[in-house]
């Protein structure tokens, strides 16, 4: 699935977890997580577009019976 997300030339990478979500629900999740970042987090990345800049994003979703 999802590995890392390039943006600004910004290899972000990416490590998650997901507890009782089915495949299709996960590549939405992806899917938007990629949306947000190359629309609305490239400007702020670029500021940091150094040769040793190093990004990781961690998230957890968990889906309960509520």
């Amino acid at each position: 699935m999802l590995q890392s997300i390039t943006v600004a030339n910004v290899e972000i990478t990416v490590n998650y977890k997901f507890d009782n979500l089915q495949d299709p629900i996960k590549e939405s999740i992806f899917e938007a997580i990629k949306k947000g970042f190359n629309q609305k987090l490239d400007r702020y990345i670029e500021k940091y577009n150094k040769e040793d800049v190093q990004a990781h994003l961690k998230f957890y979703i968990s889906k309960n019976n509520k």
